[in-house]
């Protein structure tokens, strides 16, 4: 997909707007030229609605009109597009640019989401949303960050939000910058704030430049020196971040290989393979970090950290923030879905670190993409150095396609020397405090591997079977509570209201979704008759860094996770409920694909007896080596809750 949709002249605009008044079919037009492969109704509804908005604001401004603006503009390394842009010069001939978000919010409510607001995204339908101001922030610090265009010309990004349907009344919650700082920087304008952003713009762009946005667009990409500054910072002293001499090992070799690589201009292919809790993605991040950030400008590889998963990539980039003061719109433009990278010339990315690489599906189709896009593939062709971080054992779904012998196949097939090997093999467990042998358990307890039969319980992890599942529930409640009350008093706070005791209760997807994902509606939808228990599945919507984020939401302790909310999370205490889908009979265990609900999106289901069998091992592997400190379990089948005891000891 090319980058550009659409260009004209300030004056252009304004009469597609305002005289013509097509200017919708003029974006939707850009977008087919440039590669989507279709249009959805409401973007053109927004078209229809906002530009005409922001084209009346800057009929009447004083800036030349034939400056050049542009709409649905495409970052590069971004499936995001920024709403209207506007760039020439300011009245000190320095070049410019100011990146206006676009909303037709009418309303908004105060959230505890960081950076968000609640607002009515559809007909009675409310969500939590990034603030516009935040997002044009966002936009503004991506571009400031790694276009060495904007990077040499010391080019202004400014950005602001218009939100022309919203009543000045909302100022108080849309302006306040206790709780939105950036819009210090990146102003708020809502309905009759006109004039206001007529002035904002003026302040920055006056005059005509030519080819600025042509030259944004061909610009390399490389991170700028206080964006170099801010990933070191944000690495140095970081304990989540630390690591052990093996994992150095696996560091040094991939940040060797790939700076290698850029030198000789030669293509690779790294897969890093190691289980549940052994450190691949600190290690991601350690490597992304060391590849981006050295002093000298020259020295510098622009690198990507991809990854299925919204849970851990949130998880990830919390921990680079925590704490600090950074400019968390920038760090947050390093994580991408891999969709991002289709399409794209060969090599045109330096270094790709590619997280839960096991996770990574063949396409079904979507904007710009058609139906079964090998991922895998272009993510290699894109990349002149790929790295994957692959676990094949914790593959839940028809659509988790990747497997390391797959990925071997492709790197030959992309023409990219394939590099695997001891040194980049983890076997230590740093997450489960029970150890390899716990893991090594589990393992065994669910058929994937031949090894340790019983397991003793111990004080360093405690593992144990609930014969009742609010028992269990209740015993997760009071560990959540406890590690929040711990939390407060070493932080000397008087309530621990706002702590997160990351102690969560998950279970096998063997209940039917029933209830809105996207709110607390009171739902149930894990029901367990026999013992009248009855709970409602997480919250799940936004995507990205964008998503809620069920692990960190202290109000989700009485909601269920599933397995594409936990996988790659790390938990306090978990409890795990074991569904239908696994019993105990006559002496062996047993899989059934049947206990699926029919709305089951993973294809469980509908798979063949074998793949079904893998597929449940693996989510339930998964779910079991989340608790950092103990994992409790209730299995729904009384003779296989009875087995799971039997092979417990106690010390």
């Amino acid at each position: 997909m090319e980058q550009i949709v659409y260009q004209e002249t300030l004056q252009t605009f304004i009469d597609q707007c305002l005289v013509s008044k097509n200017i919708a079919s003029k974006v939707r037009e850009g977008m087919f030229n440039a590669g989507y492969s279709f249009v959805m109704p409401n973007w053109e509804t927004s078209w229809n609605n906002s530009l005409p908005e922001i084209a009346k604001v800057l009929k009447v401004s004083n800036v030349d009109k034939d400056v050049d603006v542009a709409v649905e503009y495409r970052l590069k390394n971004s499936l995001e597009r920024l709403d209207f842009l506007i760039y020439g010069l300011g009245s000190n001939n320095k070049k410019n640019m100011v990146i206006v978000e676009l909303k037709q919010w009418s309303q908004v409510e105060v959230t505890s989401s960081m950076n968000k607001v609640h607002t009515m995204v559809a007909k009675g339908h409310f969500e939590d949303h990034f603030h516009p101001s935040y997002q044009a922030l966002n936009y503004a610090g991506q571009l400031k960050a790694f276009n060495e265009y904007v990077q040499n010309e010391k080019m202004g990004i400014e950005s602001c939000s218009y939100c022309h349907y919203m009543d000045n009344g909302f100022e108080t919650i849309m302006d306040d910058i206790k709780l939105f700082p950036f819009v210090d920087s990146s102003p708020s304008f809502l309905e009759n704030d006109g004039e206001k952003l007529r002035t904002f713009i003026e302040k920055y762009v006056s005059k005509k430049c030519h080819n600025i946005l042509y030259e944004i667009n061909k610009a390399r990409t490389i991170p700028s020196d206080d964006f170099a500054s801010l990933v070191k910072e944000a690495l140095k002293g970081n304990q989540m971040y630390t690591l052990d001499f093996s994992q150095q090992t696996a560091l040094s070799t991939i940040v060797d290989t790939v700076r290698e690589c850029i030198y000789y201009d030669q293509k690779k292919t790294i897969i890093v393979k190691g289980g549940a809790g052994t450190g691949k993605s600190i290690i991601a991040i350690n490597a992304l970090g060391q590849l981006i950030s050295p002093k000298k400008k020259e020295n510098r590889i622009t690198t990507m950290f991809a990854t299925v998963n919204a849970a851990p990539k949130k998880v990830l980039y919390n921990g680079l923030i925590k704490g600090k003061e950074y400019k968390a719109s920038e760090l947050e433009s390093l994580f991408k879905y891999p969709t991002v990278f289709a399409n794209r010339p060969r090599n045109e990315i330096p270094c790709l670190l590619i997280d839960e690489a096991h996770r990574i599906f063949k396409m079904k189709g979507g904007v710009g993409l058609k139906s079964g896009t090998n991922m895998l593939k272009e993510l290699i062709n894109a990349a002149k150095v790929s790295v994957f971080f692959i676990d094949d054992n914790q593959a839940v779904t028809k659509d988790d396609y990747a497997t390391i012998e797959i990925i071997k196949d492709l790197a030959k097939e992309c023409r990219s020397q394939l590099i695997m090997g001891p040194e980049l093999e983890l076997t230590s467990q740093y997450r489960v405090q029970g150890g390899a042998e716990y893991i090594e358990f589990i393992k065994s307890f669910l058929g994937i591997r031949n090894g340790i039969s019983t397991y003793n319980s111990c004080n360093s992890y405690e593992f144990k079977v609930f014969d009742n599942p609010n028992e269990m529930f209740d015993a997760i409640k009071t560990k959540d509570t406890e590690s929040r009350i711990k939390q407060s008093l070493e932080e000397g706070k008087t309530s621990y209201a706002s702590f997160n005791g990351r102690c969560r209760v998950v279970a096998g997807y063997t209940y039917e979704w029933k209830s809105n994902p996207s709110i607390r509606d009171g739902v149930n939808d894990v029901i367990i008759e026999k013992d009248h228990f009855a709970k409602k599945w997480n919250l799940r919507y936004g995507s990205g860094l964008r998503a809620y984020s069920w692990a960190d939401d202290p109000d989700s302790i009485d909601e269920i996770g599933c397995i594409h909310t936990c996988q790659g999370v790390d938990l306090d205490y978990c409890g795990v409920i074991i569904g239908k889908d696994i019993t105990y009979e006559n002496g062996e265990i047993v899989f059934h694909k049947e206990a699926h609900p029919k709305s089951d999106l993973a294809g469980i289901r509908n798979a063949s007896d074998a793949d079904a069998k893998t597929w449940i091992e693996n989510t339930y592997y998964v779910l079991l080596t989340r608790g950092i400190r103990g994992t409790y379990v209730y299995c729904e089948d009384d003779a296989l809750r009875e087995y799971l005891k039997s092979k417990i000891k106690y010390n």
